[in-house]
């Protein structure tokens, strides 16, 4: 999952100083020029660029920021790069494939499926040996470039301190321990973070779609590589079969309350930034008994962004909606108010809601944007 601080061990990883190493695209472009893409495409926080209006927010990087503004130099420099380090990735369709097991994930280890022994990128790679599963998305490496610290793109595992942390990463480590190990780099640049982002590949299977597949990870909904469908068709499969952290019991016993993500807006009419009430998330009480809220939580894909209820209870069938913006609430009116610092929260491009009980267990999930 994506880290919202910069670890305080994080270092910019090492290049080899011939240019005909694996990274030859970077030094081709000079520091000038990669510290300018990095600006566009990479450090594009929510309010470092002018947004356009009702323009849809992108997401390139899975850094969790949002690149608002993508015109003229900053679009010419990102052609650039792209077309000095091609990763254009293909795939071989999995057909009808069976993805993990029925039960929970308290009664059984999640286990990967069959897609990510079928499905794997086929871009440039790199042999790397890995030294240290840092949580369920990123590790360390080493290679013949130097020191790589590597982040997972395409998807988000909760950190370590997260309902399903530890196990994601344990899921991880299993995937990697022992195995050959090829990294695909993709884009062609380095996170805020100093971390390579790309794909990896263990022993042939695809590990970033096996964390899927394991209900260890989720997938990120606003992504821009090749394997977006097989993603998206690997999670589906998890929440079904209710395995990893899809499971009612993930992270301790289950509430029993029934609520629901029943409708949202993601796109505010007019300036997202200057109306943040005009993206709202909307639940409802689908039970047959009053549903207190407190404790729960409501978040992005990134979890940069999160909303804590207030202790408020819900009826039967009342529906409450959560506005991004600040305002009074009145949940006998059935209005919430995030008054989120950083708005606005949700990608208009796709991103997904989710909806947490006080364990961390996700009770509900639903598609918003795009």
């Amino acid at each position: 999952m994506i880290s919202e601080n910069a670890r305080p061990d994080a270092k910019e990883p090492r290049r080899g100083g011939d240019s005909a190493g694996f990274f030859k695209g970077r030094e081709i472009l000079g520091e000038e020029i990669t510290a300018a893409i990095h600006v566009v495409s990479l450090r594009v926080s929510l309010y470092e660029t002018t947004r356009v209006e009702r323009r849809r927010n992108l997401v390139t990087s899975d850094t969790g920021y949002h690149n608002v503004a993508r015109k003229g130099t900053r679009k010419a420099l990102l052609l650039a790069a792209l077309a000095v380090v091609s990763a254009a990735c293909t795939s071989t369709i999995a057909s009808d494939s069976a993805l993990g097991a029925d039960d929970p994930a308290s009664s059984s280890e999640p286990t990967p499926g069959t897609a990510a022994q079928t499905v794997v990128p086929t871009s440039p790679s790199l042999d790397i040996t890995i030294d240290r599963v840092s949580d369920g998305d990123s590790v360390r490496a080493s290679s013949s470039e130097g020191d790589l610290e590597i982040r997972l793109i395409g998807i988000n595992a909760p950190e370590a301190d997260e309902c399903f942390g530890d196990r994601a990463a344990d899921v991880l480590d299993g995937l990697l321990s022992g195995a050959d190990v090829q990294l695909h780099p993709w884009p062609p640049e380095l996170d805020d973070f100093g971390r390579e982002l790309g794909f990896l590949v263990a022993d042939g299977q695809f590990v970033n779609l096996a964390l899927i597949e394991a209900g260890a990870a989720v997938a990120r909904a606003q992504s821009d590589h090749g394997f977006v469908s097989e993603f998206e068709d690997a999670e589906s499969q998890a929440t079904d079969s209710q395995i990893g952290l899809w499971a009612p019991d993930a992270c301790g016993e289950a509430t029993g309350a029934q609520v629901e993500i029943v409708d949202a807006e993601a796109d505010a009419p007019g300036n997202d930034q200057e109306n943040p009430n005009g993206e709202w998330i909307e639940i409802e009480n689908t039970g047959e008994s009053d549903a207190s809220l407190s404790g729960w939580s409501l978040r992005d894909e990134s979890t940069r962004h999160r909303y804590d209820f207030p202790d408020v209870t819900i009826r039967p069938g009342q529906q409450i909606r959560i506005f991004t913006g600040c305002g009074s609430d009145a949940p006998d009116s059935g209005e919430l108010f995030w008054c989120s610092p950083e708005p606005p929260v949700w990608n208009n491009g796709g991103d997904t809601a989710f909806l947490l009980d006080p364990n961390g267990t996700f009770v509900a999930t639903r598609a918003v944007g795009g």
